[in-house]
């Protein structure tokens, strides 16, 4: 009787384990660190000339607090024509920059908006298209 005693707690053991590792990554990924970005400028496929001054203006906020964002300016596929990196800690940020077009040839571009989660670089990314015309 003393040994089905020590089988069962130990069975009881090992299924409280597995409950407890399996509930434990669904919890995990549940608060897991998001945000919401809204863009006012530029809008998508806003059509830019030449010398243009393209204004960048936003806002990013989270229940769980952020710690910056980063901004990239570039065709698609290719390295970047612009690129800031702004580090800050609070629940909203106020995405603020602007960039002057050095590209003269018709072509396509895409503004790049990575808002950095947690200090495990978890990110939020948003693509707006841009085009350039003469």
């Amino acid at each position: 009787m003393r040994l089905f005693t020590k089988r069962s707690y130990f069975i009881a053991f090992c299924i409280a384990v597995i409950f407890f590792v399996s509930c434990s990554r669904d919890n995990e990924e549940m608060f897991l660190p998001s945000a919401e970005i809204t863009i006012y400028a530029p809008l998508a496929n806003a059509v830019i000339r030449p010398g243009d001054t393209i204004y960048i203006d936003g806002l990013a906020t989270s229940k769980t607090g952020l710690h910056g964002y980063e901004l990239a300016i570039r065709k698609p596929g290719e390295a970047n024509l612009y690129f800031q990196h702004f580090h800050d800690h609070t629940d909203s940020l106020i995405i603020k920059d602007k960039w002057k077009n050095t590209i003269t040839t018709a072509s396509d571009l895409e503004l790049m908006i990575s808002v950095i989660l947690d200090h495990n670089d978890r990110r939020k990314n948003m693509t707006i298209p841009l085009q350039v015309r003469n």
